[in-house]
């Protein structure tokens, strides 16, 4: 009997101290990490997934790996669909998302206030505008609550250029007819027909094929974009303009945010925009190369244009403003400097 109770004793104390060292976070007896899903549109190659990579880097890090991130390119997640992937973000089947401002325009067209032509003149105004804390990206941000996800970072797709099979456009008359593919919204498709051209909605899955077969005659997207997708492939002249600047947001879903401890949403949000400036920096670093390879490995015949033959086309866009004044709002332009 005694040889008994000492061993049931024993087991007691057994099960006591491991109920005591089985304890960890969130109450997991499991100790396993919580994986979240990164979802972004773009190819493998580009600045985005730089930023992405390194953000998930940073998140496994500082929560000593109670999270971490696993990145799907191509917009794996919607099965290739850019707007889906905006929708199913909303919804929270998407927890994280690293999507540029001109397909988050598909929920809210606020989103495409930083796109308008020639708003930023270079590298350093849009720091000033879209650093963290800076007053475009809390502009932005408001949006994305709006929209039911939280901005934790502003990055950067760059300066888009235009890019064409037939011709090479170095004035506003050339722009006549020219049948270009754009992003469906309805700025783009305002601005481009205030420029004369014919624009045409498309995914840019589906772009390389309508180059190819002339279905469009042109694009319009930074030189990383352009290389990336594989379009410089069929594309023939490039015309560097800097006409339209386009943020990318990384941001959580509600349904991701709402269960994260206080702590955690700071860490969150510490390297998101961390992973965002050193993405903004990659980005501006590596225009430089993508712009040589599509000279130098694609044959694009690339011209600069003055300020000189930019100023004809910038008249011709300064229509947009008006008319897209009471759609943004008065505080928008404010936060973004515009009058």
């Amino acid at each position: 009997m005694k040889k008994i109770t000492a061993l049931l004793l024993t087991l007691a104390i057994l099960v006591t101290f491991s109920a005591c060292g089985s304890g960890n976070n969130d109450g997991d007896s499991t100790n396993d990490p919580v994986e979240l899903k990164l979802n972004t549109s773009v190819s493998a190659g580009s600045t985005w997934v730089d930023g992405a990579n390194r953000f998930a880097e940073l998140i496994e890090e500082r929560t000593e790996g109670r999270y971490t991130i696993k990145v799907f390119t191509d917009a794996q997640l919607a099965s290739g669909s850019q707007p889906d992937s905006i929708t199913m973000h909303q919804s929270g089947d998407i927890d994280i998302s690293l999507m540029g401002c001109l397909v988050w325009a598909n929920a809210d067209t606020r989103f495409c206030m930083p796109c308008m032509p020639w708003l930023f003149s270079d590298w350093d105004a849009v720091r000033a505008s879209l650093g963290d804390g800076m007053p475009g990206a809390e502009a932005l941000a408001t949006i994305v609550e709006d929209c039911g996800a939280h901005s934790i970072g502003v990055g950067a797709n760059g300066f888009r250029q235009l890019f064409t099979t037939g011709k090479q456009v170095t004035s506003l008359e050339e722009l006549t007819g020219l049948k270009i593919r754009i992003p469906g919204n309805s700025l783009y498709i305002d601005l481009w027909k205030e420029l004369g051209a014919d624009p045409v909605s498309m995914s840019i899955s589906e772009l390389y094929t309508a180059l190819q077969q002339g279905a469009v005659e042109a694009q319009e997207n930074p030189y990383d974009s352009t290389v990336t997708s594989g379009v410089a492939e069929v594309t023939d002249y490039g015309t560097e303009w800097n006409y339209s600047y386009e943020p990318i947001i990384l941001s959580v879903s509600d349904k991701v945010w709402n269960t994260l401890s206080d702590e955690d949403k700071v860490i969150f949000a510490e390297c998101g925009a961390e992973a965002m400036e050193y993405q903004v920096g990659v980005a501006e670093d590596k225009n430089a190369e993508f712009k040589d390879q599509c000279i130098n490995e694609y044959g694009i015949e690339v011209v600069e244009l003055t300020d000189d033959q930019i100023a004809a086309f910038k008249d011709a866009a300064q229509t947009i403003y008006e008319n897209y004044k009471d759609i943004m709002g008065s505080d928008l332009y404010e936060a973004f400097g515009v009058e």
